[in-house]
């Protein structure tokens, strides 16, 4: 079983990492991933176990409030995110409100201006409000904290404002001048002002799930019993006929069933010129009609839509964790334990040192800018930016592993038909080199290929079928792995094949024609009756226009590119010069293509292969990462770990880059994350950084975090 939980009250990398340990500790519970960036938990458990009001519990337990969700609820995400917003800036004003006093005091002094609230029980009042109203989430994070153990941002803030807050108070008790009212004030004001912008950006960080939820519709119009109704999108069910007049969004997948139409698919592949479609063509969910009015059949409702599926990937890539992360991750369970330890014996070491006012202040500044924060959102924003920014390239890239591993890829193979070709074979030149009419060797032609689904039978039987060819039923039929077809027709034995079959077979055939067709870049196909070749089929596949292009970027990115083909060298060798690729390997079997993967992994970091995801499944497979062109309609999610939804081996490249991109921002976050607490951590015991700096240095090293992964959604 798996459910996917809304958490609140989480509030920096050490929160998500508790949650994730002490989810993973339950019996029955056999994986938990706890991401900060979404707010979102994903836990795999056995339900004869453990149910999941107990795993709610397990949250609640551990100092979080828990919403589980069944289906992603885009508005339930948006309240709750708009009420932590709002609730962070009314803390945040009241906050300011009190501690702009305090803070004006230590330059009103300096400029001899004297106030009445430098009194030190004004600044005591003024103090406690800001650690009531603004400290009193800090409090509460920090005692949930400490009740499972562990130790979060929550407990830094808490212990650091709290010193400065009761030092000031026994200062003040003793008539000792040194009042650090403020910096406890400061402290939580310039914090919750982090959260604030953090949470805003955060926000930020969601919108491209946000916009693609944004294309459901709420209502539809179908015909029932010869009339028509508007229905909830909820009642639509499948084989239902829906009326799409000009302009509408299509409410679901199906297929046309009347009439004519010019679809902009953009939305959902990245595709900006219309789709023309007729009877019998997919359509898909959500996309906008063109100026016709068409019916269509309803194929696929609700979580099995490709809307729902491309929103559950871009999700399960988001709530997924890169390798990188893993590193943050065990840094953040070890980190505030280590921060504590490191305030005390600065605390220590000054106070004997020197005097317990400088210790409990450079120990102050200790905790607070070591707070973790930025350490939990430096790789899940990179992640959640960059996954739906393909998304709405028509890229799904699977998983944040699978975004690391892309990064690091330095050599691809290409599987050439229907990936670097269009995949739509037509039949160019059919010669008869026998006694037979023409009409009797395409009846034969078409009545062993009509049986067979391959691509090539296709070309031959749509070209027999144009001339007005009636097929046969063939007394018996058989499809040949990967060489062709033998039928029985009319007592004869019928074979369509390549020349590497018949030479198998010991067939003559005109191998100067042979060498002619394929020298024109066909694939060849020879049909032999009765164990005499009759007939050559020179079928073509046209390129795809963006294939030239993408190969060329993706060679400048300085990575080596390989075609794999079971077509014959000659074709092989056309379409990889006319392509710029690097290397190509031709006339491969599947188990072949699956040794030369295997062969090209030893010399590059990391492979990538790029197939129609069904044929080419061992291979993609076997591949560090497996892309599959797939039509938009019917993706093929489980054979690959990135479908590329518009067809176009341009999405490969926009997906390499994105991946290094991501992965440079992510290692740019990481640094950042460090810098400010290996850098801050020995200014703040060298006294070099009082608790007011130390807190605006904190509160925006997340706000920087966050602002750095956002500029993956302009890339």
């Amino acid at each position: 079983m798996k459910d996917n939980f809304l958490i609140q009250g989480m509030s920096c990398a050490a929160c998500s990492a508790r949650l994730e340990k002490v989810l993973s500790r339950q019996d029955g519970v056999s994986r938990a991933n706890v991401n900060l960036s979404s707010n979102r938990a994903r836990v795999i458990y056995d339900e004869n176990v453990i149910s999941r009001d107990d795993i709610l519990a397990v949250i609640s337990r551990a100092g979080f409030t828990g919403y589980y969700q069944e289906s992603r609820d885009i508005e339930k995400e948006r309240e709750l995110r708009e009420k932590e917003i709002k609730t962070l800036k009314r803390d945040f004003l009241i906050s300011l409100i009190f501690a702009l006093p305090l803070f004006s005091v230590m330059f009103l002094h300096m400029a001899h201006i004297q106030v009445f609230y430098a009194d030190a029980r004004w600044q005591f009042a003024f103090a406690t409000l800001v650690q009531i109203f603004g400290g009193h989430r800090f409090y509460k994070g920090a005692i949930s904290s400490l009740r499972s153990k562990t130790f979060n941002m929550d407990v830094l803030v808490s212990m650091g404002t709290t010193a400065a807050y009761l030092y000031s108070i026994y200062n003040m008790f003793i008539d000792n001048p040194h009042l650090y009212f403020e910096s406890s004030a400061v402290i939580i004001t310039l914090v919750l002002l982090g959260k604030l912008m953090e949470a805003k950006a955060k926000a930020k960080t969601n919108e491209a799930v946000d916009k693609l939820q944004s294309l459901k519709v709420d209502e539809v119009t179908v015909i029932r019993e010869g009339e028509e109704k508007t229905i909830s999108i909820d009642e639509l069910e499948i084989d239902d006929i829906v009326l799409v007049r000009p302009g509408e969004r299509l409410a679901s997948d199906g297929v046309i069933t009347e009439g004519e139409a010019s679809i902009n698919e953009a939305m959902i592949t990245g595709e900006s010129l219309p789709v023309n479609k007729t009877i019998g063509d997919a359509v898909i969910g959500s996309t906008v009609n063109g100026p016709s009015t068409f019916k269509f059949k309803v194929t696929k409702v609700g979580e099995d839509t490709t809307l729902a599926n491309i929103i559950r990937m871009v999700d399960d890539a988001a709530s997924s964790k890169a390798p990188v992360q893993r590193m943050a991750d065990k840094i953040a369970n070890i980190f505030v334990p280590s921060v504590m330890a490191i305030a005390f014996l600065t605390f220590l070491i000054y106070t004997i040192f020197k005097d317990a006012n400088t210790g409990i202040i450079n120990a102050i500044s200790v905790l607070v800018i070591a707070c973790p924060c930025s350490l939990g959102l430096a790789t899940p924003t990179a992640i959640m930016v960059a996954t739906g920014r393909a998304a709405q390239g028509g890229v799904l890239i699977k998983s944040g592993e699978v975004l690391e591993a892309n990064a690091k890829v330095d050599a691809v193979c290409f599987d050439k038909t229907g990936t670097l070709t269009e995949g739509k074979l037509s039949l160019t030149k059919f010669i008869n080199t026998s006694n037979i009419s023409d009409k009797d060797i395409l009846r034969y032609a078409y009545s062993a290929e009509n049986q067979s689904e391959h691509l090539i039978s296709e070309a031959i039987s749509s070209f027999a079928k144009d001339k007005g060819i009636e097929y046969l039923e063939a007394d018996e039929f058989e499809a040949i792995h990967s060489k062709g077809v033998r039928a029985k027709l009319d007592d004869k034995e019928i074979i369509l094949s390549n020349e590497r079959y018949f030479d198998e077979l010991g067939i003559n055939y005109d191998k100067a024609l042979m060498k002619e067709l394929l020298n024109e870049g066909a694939t060849v196909i020879v049909m032999a009756i009765d164990g005499k070749a009759v007939s050559y089929f020179a079928i073509e596949d046209s390129l795809r226009s963006d294939s030239k292009e993408a190969i060329a970027k993706i060679k400048s990115m300085g990575i080596k590119t390989y075609m794999l083909t079971g077509d014959n060298d000659i074709v092989a060798k056309n379409v990889a010069q006319k392509l710029g690729i690097d290397e190509f390997r031709a006339e491969l079997l599947p188990e072949d293509k699956l040794k030369a993967i295997e062969e090209i992994k030893k010399s590059c970091a990391k492979l990538a292969m790029v197939g129609d995801g069904v044929n080419d499944a061992p291979s993609l497979a076997s591949s560090d990462v497996g892309y599959s062109i797939a039509s938009g309609t019917d993706v093929a999610l489980e054979a690959s770990d990135i479908s590329l939804l518009n067809n176009s081996i341009g999405g490969v490249q926009r997906a390499l880059e994105l991946s290094r991109a991501a992965m440079k921002i992510i290692k740019e976050n990481l640094f950042w994350a460090f810098f400010y607490n290996v850098v801050g951590i020995p200014f703040a015991i060298l006294g070099l950084l009082t608790p007011m700096l130390a807190g605006t240095a904190m509160a925006f090293s997340s706000v920087c975090v966050v602002t750095n992964s956002l500029r993956l959604r302009y890339k």
